[in-house]
């Protein structure tokens, strides 16, 4: 008797296997050539924006209250930890006189996050008075600093992420800068404040 070939099942070939491997790998290589990048540049984008609106809140409320405060009435620190101290005006009274919160609100870039503080919050333990009255209360940088540093209940962080908060001042105008950065990108936002003379 010779031998025959006979098949035994219905199973693949070597050669049919390997065809189909190659082939499941290179529709998974077209797939994650079109795939991966698409969604890298969906993840960059969504960063972006929230990067953007983060950053454009956090000014818009220094904003707020910029304007009702007056000229003179803010102290800047430049040196780490940035900060910007400022009173807002209460009322103008029907003399034409001022008053004031009897608080000072401060924004501090406190490592990676931008904070604001209403101080003093309960009984401070730096020992600067607050007039509420007629004149706005400057604190000088140091205390700025001492304020600024100071653990505090009513403190939030409006930002985080935060590369640098730069505040200037050109006459009556502050110019606000603040760069967030997130591993995958980076967002600065600029704003310039007239605070305003009176309510």
């Amino acid at each position: 008797m010779s031998p025959k070939c006979v098949r035994k099942g219905s199973g693949f070939t070597l050669v049919e296997v390997m065809v189909a491997g190659a082939l499941t790998l290179l529709v998974l290589g077209l797939v994650y050539a079109f795939l991966v990048p698409t969604m890298r540049a969906q993840l960059k984008g969504t960063t972006r924006a929230q990067l953007q609106l983060e950053a454009t809140n956090a000014l818009e409320t220094m904003a707020r209250d910029l304007y009702r405060t007056a000229p003179g009435a803010w102290s800047l620190r430049s040196e780490p930890p940035v900060a910007l101290g400022l009173m807002r005006q209460d009322t103008v009274l029907a003399t034409g006189q001022r008053t004031w919160d009897p608080f000072v609100i401060v924004y501090a870039q406190l490592d990676d996050r931008l904070v604001r503080r209403q101080w003093p919050p309960e009984p401070p333990t730096l020992t600067v008075a607050v007039p509420g009255g007629s004149a706005p209360m400057r604190l000088g940088p140091d205390e700025l600093r001492q304020v600024a540093r100071e653990p505090a209940v009513g403190t939030r962080w409006l930002a985080r992420d935060v590369e640098t908060l730069a505040v200037s001042q050109e006459g009556d105008c502050l110019r606000l800068s603040l760069t967030l950065n997130r591993r995958i990108d980076r967002v600065t936002v600029h704003r310039a404040v007239w605070p305003r003379s009176g309510l």
